[in-house]
């Protein structure tokens, strides 16, 4: 039996994972993941990625980015996300053959080894990379296009030519997704010395609770989903010609 190959996109701020030749992906997930040691316990190290990664309080969780502007930095959490991803379809990654989406600007050291790790850890049967530039213009019915895309790590802008992308003419930045974030945080609460309150810290009464042994890489991570989400109101708000000035109820009843 013919068995269907599977697409792989990693991201600085999302992961997608699903099926070749279906219109969306089947996963969609956070690349951020959390490991959380207890110090009185050193031999319980549990890893939390994609849908574990919740909102609630996790404590002494650790969040770890292993990609960062595009570029994979630990190869050991990439494994991880394989595995979770596997799991969650409850399919065996060795019977598919990948897809790998990657930016127009990976070297080849770094291509060798994610080779290495999806043939000798994955045990992938085959495997082919693709530039997401190329992908995204065969997407939508062309071979040659100017593509302009931004994501949470970087920006950039990649001509394409009969499938082929000109990497001497390509531009990238890292003013991105994340770093409008940042700014959203700044401009929003540090200018107003308003205390952001992130998800976890909230229960049912819109109270604040105190949590102990909460990382600040974790409550870091916790109050950027909340900015994000504050972004995206205001975008789509922007997006639809509203020119109301809204205030905005945070959870601690202050307005922004």
């Amino acid at each position: 039996d013919e068995v269907g190959a599977m697409v792989m996109d990693l991201g600085s701020s999302q992961t997608l994972f699903g099926y070749a030749g279906e219109d969306t992906a089947k996963v969609c997930i956070n690349s951020s993941l959390g490991i959380s040691n207890n110090k009185k316990n050193k031999n319980n190290i549990q890893q939390y990625i994609g849908h574990n990664l919740t909102d609630y309080a996790i404590e002494f969780c650790d969040i770890t980015h292993p990609i960062e502007h595009g570029q994979i930095t630990n190869w050991s959490h990439i494994e991880s996300m394989y595995q979770y991803v596997s799991n969650y379809l409850h399919i065996n990654l060795s019977e598919h053959p990948l897809l790998i989406a990657e930016p127009s600007f990976r070297n080849s050291k770094e291509r060798e080894e994610y080779t290495q790790l999806l043939f000798e850890n994955i045990n992938s049967p085959a495997i082919f990379f693709a530039k997401d530039a190329v992908l995204s213009t065969f997407a939508q019915g062309k071979s040659t296009g100017l593509l302009i895309d931004s994501g949470g790590g970087q920006s950039s802008i990649t001509p394409v030519i009969d499938g082929f992308i000109l990497s001497k003419s390509a531009h990238y930045t890292k003013i991105a997704g994340n770093f409008l974030n940042l700014t959203c945080e700044r401009e929003l609460f540090l200018n107003h010395s308003i205390e952001i309150v992130a998800p976890y810290q909230i229960n049912q009464q819109i109270n604040i609770k105190k949590k102990n042994n909460i990382t600040s890489s974790f409550h870091q991570y916790q109050c950027m989903k909340y900015i994000e989400s504050l972004k995206e109101q205001y975008g789509a708000l922007a997006m639809n010609g509203s020119n109301i000035d809204l205030n905005i109820q945070i959870p601690n009843k202050k307005c922004i």
